[in-house]
């Protein structure tokens, strides 16, 4: 697959780097971040599809506020995309606390802001939570303060090969925002095993997994 820049840079002692702007550089970054959640999920019993949305004030699109979230009110006439990712930290913070208390593992996540489309325009973040525990449904809903919450069991619930197959879905999903003006962000080292190296190796040997069949086609090589 040639992902080769169409306008290479002059680094340092005079060796090309790329540019990380044209369509070339921007799909190998989606195709990478496809990569990195299809491993996260491949090392995560559960992996968590999770929409919060933000309720939007009185007066604009989208409809009013509900009373308990009004101090988190995010007007949707700003233009930027790294709009509220403070909120996402925070749930993370309070989600991840009210876990340890009682007795869940580490999470993980993925995340990227979007709008919402049918001329609504409200305000949303798209959440992969990946964890080896059944995280209860309503722990995501009560720790978000912005609006509404909602979550369903990508990975980890009956379903088996298919539910292996919504995952290499909203991997593809996720990861079209990375060529987009937004910004996708994630757990420190974030599917860092992806580009290890070795794990092509072990993916093969994983059989015809649907998460591994997408991987592998997706990167060849």
């Amino acid at each position: 697959m040639a992902m080769d820049c169409l306008a290479p840079m002059r680094g340092f002692l005079g060796h090309s780097v790329r540019c990380r702007r044209c369509s070339n550089c921007l799909k190998l970054r989606s195709y990478e971040w496809s990569d990195r959640i299809l491993w996260e999920a491949e090392v995560s019993k559960r992996v968590w599809w999770i929409t919060l949305t933000y309720a939007s004030p009185k007066g604009e699109r989208g409809g009013s506020l509900p009373p308990s979230s009004s101090r988190q009110a995010v007007s949707l006439s700003d233009p930027s995309h790294a709009v509220g990712y403070d909120d996402v930290q925070k749930w993370l913070k309070r989600l991840r606390m009210a876990a340890t208390r009682k007795g869940y593992g580490p999470i993980r996540f993925c995340c990227a802001l979007e709008r919402g489309g049918n001329g609504s325009m409200r305000l949303h973040w798209h959440v992969l939570l990946f964890s080896n525990d059944y995280l209860p449904r309503r722990l995501f809903e009560r720790k978000w303060a912005g609006g509404y919450v909602h979550a369903r069991l990508a990975k980890g619930a009956r379903g088996g090969k298919a539910a292996d197959v919504r995952i290499a879905q909203l991997s593809t999903y996720v990861s079209k925002y990375a060529t987009k003006a937004g910004r996708l962000r994630s757990s420190t080292g974030f599917g860092r095993c992806a580009f290890l190296g070795w794990e092509r190796d072990a993916l093969r040997d994983a059989g015809d997994n649907p998460i591994v069949v997408a991987a592998l086609d997706t990167f060849p090589g």
